[in-house]
């Protein structure tokens, strides 16, 4: 591969997102419809309960 190559490559990666906004406040907007539907409320945990188990499950270990 050329240099000229690569640096056109490295632009084009500096341009990008790791993370889109845009989808990001769609998947916000879709989360808050399916936990307020009436179906899904009483199965959902709380908050605190919800955050306190993502803690265990990536919690890391302490060497």
């Amino acid at each position: 591969m050329s240099e000229r190559r690569i640096n056109v490559c490295a632009k084009e990666r500096a341009s990008e997102r790791a993370i889109d906004i845009g989808l990001v406040v769609g998947a916000v907007k879709v989360s808050c419809w399916f936990c307020n539907d009436p179906a899904v409320k009483p199965v959902m945990p709380e908050t605190a309960t919800l955050a306190e188990f993502a803690k265990k499950i990536f919690a890391r270990p302490t060497a």
